[in-house]
């Protein structure tokens, strides 16, 4: 019978040891003993026994070689998870792959596979047992002051348990920043990078080639850059090397970009993703292919999914009409300036009311920036001037680092959910804006659109009801506006 062997190990750490070299030693002296005819050898280097076996390169090409027997070592070279070994073992069984184990015997009876799969298990709570104790030590070594990770970050180097600045790589970061606040976009800086022949941050143990967009946004999303970085739930200590101005000016002018890009589209449809049915709750969506006229369609009957009847409903509306009549209403808010300016007031006064973000942003971000200088100030005390003992250091790290934990918190809360009061004030100032310098609108566009409109439902007898908050004369409310009989059956 033709013997191949396989070998695996998990990192390249076991590689560099030369482990998988004594597993290859003990797999060809137990073939020389059996006489077997070794015609192959497969190893997979640093491969997860997590990995199904089908999936690794040597694994692979074992079963498209398809010999008559493998020798592995042990069992949990297959595989530190049981599901994956016992999907292997049944591949050998489908292929008529004999495998025999080194450190273990084990025959085709219910006893034998009994224990094959005891012996799995056991491997796998080993797994679990070393991942977790790595866990608990990483925690502890954070707890301590240390900086854990599995690649240093850009802009850093190794200062001990810690990190320090890298004043070179800190340099580019600074410039990419600069240059994205300056309206750069990601491939420009790319450019302008390798232009200046900056060579690229690593990935892995190999050197990147050059710079790439997905590297710049990383670069520019990155909170560790401003001194935020987390182990878990447990903040790390990481000097920033932006301040928090630059950061958030950066994210700003990364939104302004992502709004304004993508596709173009050859018609802007005016109440695209605006419209929808009462009957069903769909979508309207846009049909180009009728006759050569845009139609708004009810998405609900697109669909083809169970949804209420639409017998004696409008689910059609020619595209010109409907945003023609959608339009002078607009027309016939924005040309009064009077009112305008009253319900400026009042959304003004709307927004004073509720939308207390702003200030609320403001002081936990100066408690933040508090909080980041007195770590940095101890970690100063502990490091250059030797002040206080390392009992005392982790003392107050950790009390600190708690805090700033909980002020992170609430604010990343503040900044996922929209600030209202600035919704509305914004609206205000729109209205202003409208009321003393457009004076008596000729045209209205899909910015008029947006800020006036929020949803358009279209009532079971043909009515249009507006949701907006322009909708109302001061508070959120809706109006409902009737659209005129169209000549075209149907539509």
């Amino acid at each position: 019978m033709k013997t191949a062997i396989y070998a695996r190990v998990s990192t390249e750490g076991q590689a560099e040891r030369q482990t998988i070299e004594s597993q290859l030693l003990a797999c060809r002296e137990y073939a020389a003993q059996k006489g077997y005819e070794v015609v192959g050898e497969f190893l997979d280097d640093g491969v997860s026994g997590s990995i199904p076996f089908a999936e690794r390169r040597a694994g692979l090409a074992l079963l498209t070689k398809a010999p008559e027997r493998v020798v592995i070592y042990c069992p949990d070279r297959l595989g530190r998870d049981v599901t994956e070994a016992l999907l292997a073992v049944r591949e050998f069984k489908r292929l008529q792959i004999v495998p025999e184990f080194v450190s273990q015997s084990f025959d085709d009876t219910p006893e034998g596979r009994f224990t094959f799969q005891v012996f799995l298990a056991v491997a796998e709570l080993e797994r679990a047992l070393i991942t977790r104790r790595m866990q608990h030590g990483r925690q502890r070594s954070v707890r301590n002051g240390a900086y854990v990770c599995n690649q240093v970050p850009y802009g850093y180097r190794r200062l001990g348990k810690g990190l320090s600045i890298d004043p070179q790589e800190a340099d580019t970061i600074k410039r990419i920043y600069d240059w994205c606040i300056a309206g750069n976009g990601l491939a420009a800086i790319c450019f302008r990078l390798r232009d200046l022949h900056i060579a690229p941050p690593s990935n892995g143990p190999k050197p990147a080639r050059e710079w790439h967009t997905a590297t710049i946004h990383r670069i520019l999303t990155d909170r560790r850059y401003i001194g935020e970085a987390h182990y878990g739930d447990l903040p790390m200590s990481c000097p920033p090397i932006v301040d928090q101005a630059t950061f958030r000016q950066a994210q700003a002018a990364l939104t302004a970009r992502k709004a304004h890009s993508g596709r173009p589209v050859k018609h802007d449809y005016l109440l695209a993703g605006k419209l929808f049915c009462r009957r069903c709750g769909s979508l309207f969506y846009v049909d180009t292919t009728s006759r050569g006229k845009a139609i708004y369609r009810c998405g609900g009957i697109k669909k083809h999914r169970a949804v209420p009847s639409h017998e004696g409903v409008k689910i059609r509306w020619r595209a010109e009409v409907l945003e023609e009549t959608v339009r002078r209403w607009a027309k016939r808010i924005l040309n009064k300036p009077e009112e305008l300016l009253a319900q400026a007031d009042a959304w003004e006064w709307l927004a004073e009311e509720i939308g207390g973000n702003r200030e609320e942003r403001d002081r936990l971000q100066a408690l933040l920036d508090g909080l980041t200088e007195r770590r940095q100030r101890l970690i100063d005390m502990r490091m250059d001037k030797g002040e206080i003992t390392h009992e005392e250091f982790s003392t107050r790290l950790s009390r600190i680092e708690a805090e700033r934990s909980e002020v992170m918190k609430q604010l990343r809360a503040l900044q996922e959910s929209p600030p209202t009061g600035e919704i509305y004030r914004e609206f205000a100032q729109y209205l202003r804006d409208v009321s003393a310098g457009r004076g008596k609108l000729t045209e209205v566009g899909r910015e008029d659109i947006d800020h006036l409109i929020d949803r358009i439902w279209v009532e079971d007898n043909g009515d249009l009801r507006i949701e907006g908050r322009a909708a109302g004369k001061s508070l959120p409310s809706t109006r409902r506006v009737r659209v005129p009989a169209q000549s075209e059956k149907g539509t």
